[in-house]
């Protein structure tokens, strides 16, 4: 799993043309293993500091939030969530 979440993170960063499939396959893998699609997604959105804050990289943020955009879309996360987090995550830094 680890190295799956991992592989699935480094791609979104630096594939963003795909982004379509890595959010189809997020849905499909939320229908059978939901605390694994979960876990996928949590961690890709903590992956936006380190990419962000850390290391200062703006395209691969932004591919992060292509996906995040995408799964919102297809109400895989809740908007008002994701508006929250928005919120948060600029009041922080």
């Amino acid at each position: 799993r680890q190295t799956l979440t991992d592989t699935l993170i480094n791609c979104i960063q630096v594939m963003p043309h795909k982004v379509n499939i890595y959010t189809a396959l997020l849905g499909s893998l939320a229908v059978d293993e939901f605390e694994f699609a979960q876990e996928i997604v949590t961690r890709t959105v903590e992956s936006l500091q380190q990419t962000l804050v850390i290391h200062a990289d703006v395209y691969r943020s932004k591919n992060i939030m292509r996906l995040v955009g995408n799964l919102v879309f297809l109400g895989l996360i809740n908007s008002e969530g994701f508006c929250n987090f928005l919120l948060s995550f600029i009041e922080e830094y």
